[in-house]
């Protein structure tokens, strides 16, 4: 989602199909939880997981979207976490989950980047620039 609308056009998108197809839909009854931000769903499921592949494929017909999905019974990556579920607590324990794609890249004070990027790059990781200098 490139476009500076798109975030915007997402979220009506979605929310509109929520009210069409999602709420009403016979198996939403079987969600704990639905959380969505912008185009991240996450389900809390308490169906088998054919009803749930069946309530993904009911909800997957929008030709312009494609929808991915992922189904765990022990832990699930949301955004930047990583849910678990703990057994023995009985509750949940949430980490950090870094995509394969990170690289908490720095960039060198020395660099032609724009002061706004070093000043972004120091922020973001948590460094003084001091120490690149």
């Amino acid at each position: 989602m490139r476009a500076k609308c798109a975030p915007i056009h997402a979220k009506l998108v979605l929310a509109k199909r929520e009210e069409n197809s999602v709420f009403p839909s016979n198996f939403y009854g079987k969600v704990i939880t639905w959380l969505r931000f912008l185009n991240d769903i996450l389900i809390l499921w308490r169906g088998s997981l054919v009803e749930l592949e069946e309530f993904i494929d009911l909800n997957s017909t929008m030709t312009f979207l494609k929808f991915t999905h992922k189904a765990s019974n022990d832990s699930i990556d949301f955004l930047d976490i990583t849910l678990s579920w703990d057994k023995s607590s009985n509750r949940f324990i949430s980490r950090v989950h870094r995509k394969g794609t990170y690289s908490n890249s720095l960039l060198q004070y020395s660099s032609c980047h724009s002061n706004f990027q070093k000043e972004y790059s120091k922020r973001s990781n948590g460094q003084d620039f001091k120490t690149y200098k």
